[in-house]
């Protein structure tokens, strides 16, 4: 006799059924692949995450040596293993892999998307964390990919999370190489009444997001004894990767880490 499959389980698989189709369908429609992302100059489209060659040899991409906490760069010839930033805080999460720093051409490129609202864009910088951790070897560890949720007046805005675009094509890339790696982007949400983050301090970030990161009390077994990547576009302070921690954790979740295109400094 056949199981019946539930209406959510029929309703979490049309949606990531969705999400391929959407991402397949940003692929064609926009003319995404034939000027660069970082600077804007006109490169052909078989160019690696659709960058030029100078900003692909000028980005900021995170050196040999990185602090084993967030995954900054170090400098190669001082003896810490830990940045400053996670030498002095206390954080919840347990690893990060960021693939470049936060300078002047990254926060063009974050721009571009979030307020030029540039969808496409998600898609090369989701090529560029997957090729990141499938160099670290992290994958084959991970049970579950999430996007970090988003501010809901931000998103209403943009039309999109942003997060949420480059969760999706990172796991449609791990899902043809990882098996058993699943995704959602229920499990987690953000209070409603949350306030922005743009121009906040380290210590208002920690603040403001103190209590803002809810899970979904339907979904919450789904983590427990998993280990948990989060997605997002800019880590800053580590101030929302910590409370994302923090609540999953409490849900049961082993190990909790996250994978972003650029890291603050």
């Amino acid at each position: 006799m056949r199981s019946r499959i539930s209406q959510p389980e029929r309703l979490r698989a049309l949606g990531e059924k969705l999400n391929r189709y959407i991402n397949k369908l940003l692929d064609i429609i926009f003319v995404s692949n034939i000027y660069c992302i970082g600077c804007g100059a006109i490169i052909d489209k078989s160019r690696r995450y659709s960058l030029c060659n100078d900003c692909m040899e000028n980005m900021s991409w995170t050196s040999a040596k990185t602090c084993e906490q967030c995954g900054r760069s170090l400098d190669a010839s001082r003896m810490e293993k830990r940045c400053y930033f996670c030498r002095t805080a206390n954080h919840k999460y347990d690893g990060g892999y960021p693939c470049t720093g936060y300078h002047e051409r990254e926060r063009k490129i974050i721009s571009d998307l979030k307020a030029g609202k540039q969808a496409y864009i998600a898609g090369h910088l989701a090529d560029i964390i997957f090729d990141k951790l499938v160099s670290l070897n992290v994958l084959e560890n991970i049970d579950i990919l999430l996007p970090v949720p988003a501010n809901a007046k931000n998103e209403r805005k943009r039309g999109f999370n942003q997060s949420e675009l480059i969760a999706s094509r990172v796991f449609e890339k791990c899902a043809e190489n990882v098996k058993g790696l699943q995704y959602y982007t229920d499990v987690l949400h953000r209070d409603k009444k949350g306030v922005q983050m743009k121009g906040k301090s380290s210590e208002e970030r920690r603040m403001n997001i103190k209590g803002q990161i809810l899970l979904s009390e339907t979904k919450a077994h789904l983590v427990r004894g998993k280990t948990v990547l989060l997605i997002d576009d800019v880590y800053t302070t580590g101030a929302t990767a910590d409370e994302c921690a923090k609540v999953l954790k409490s849900a049961g979740a082993i190990k909790v880490c996250f994978a972003g295109f650029a890291i603050g400094n």
